[in-house]
């Protein structure tokens, strides 16, 4: 969140490491946890290996920050490049996200750990709001423009990366015997609405519908 910008102050910092194929997860979470706990600069070093996500947790001495570093996390990843690079086109969306995060946290929401949702989903919660506004606000990413699709093969498309203010999804056919061999097999789809089709509405009339 501190890369895309919709997170708190005190937020947790969340880290990912890529490594060489040479080397495996455990190996690098082993040793991350090994080079924190040496460190004077981190306390209450800690590690959850059997997560869905492995983690090493630790505290940043001086500020007090939850630091969590994981490695090879690369859905994170893109997940942030996406919500990074849509703030950056989108001034909006980080008002929007901020206020909404700020209810869930009033409602006591935003706890994963006590059944509540995680940080990142309030944003996605955001952006679907916007694309399916009556007059979208933003672009959706997959729909019947694309030949083959269908709610049917939905799992079949993946958003495989943010470039160029584009994201790219990829097809993949799978065992599904009536894939036909004409059906996209990549494709781009813009972040945001050219200016000349951008509806211009107001913040507060954008966060009034949201609570909707």
């Amino acid at each position: 969140s501190s890369w895309s910008r919709f997170g708190f102050k005190n937020s947790d910092i969340n880290l990912d490491i890529q490594f060489p194929p040479s080397m495996s997860q455990p190996d690098v979470l082993l040793l991350v946890q090994e080079s924190l706990k040496n460190s004077e600069s981190f306390i209450d070093v800690d590690a959850d290996f059997h997560a869905k996500v492995p983690v090493v947790v630790c505290k940043e001495k001086q500020s007090g920050l939850v630091c969590r570093v994981s490695a090879g996390n690369d859905n994170a990843c893109l997940t942030t490049n996406h919500l990074a690079m849509l703030e950056r086109l989108e001034p909006h969306l980080v008002s929007l996200v901020i206020a909404f995060r700020h209810w869930a946290k009033l409602c006591c929401i935003d706890h994963p750990e006590e059944g509540g949702l995680p940080p990142y989903v309030f944003a996605l919660m955001v952006i679907f709001f916007l694309q399916q506004r009556k007059e979208p606000f933003l672009p959706v990413y997959l729909g019947s423009w694309i030949g083959g699709f269908s709610l049917n093969k939905l799992m079949n498309f993946n958003l495989k990366e943010v470039e160029n203010n584009t994201v790219v999804w990829e097809y993949s056919p799978g065992i599904d015997p009536s894939s036909s061999k004409e059906s996209p097999k990549r494709g781009k789809v813009p972040l945001v609405f050219d200016s000349d089709q951008q509806c211009s509405v107001p913040i507060g009339q954008l966060w009034v519908e949201l609570l909707r």
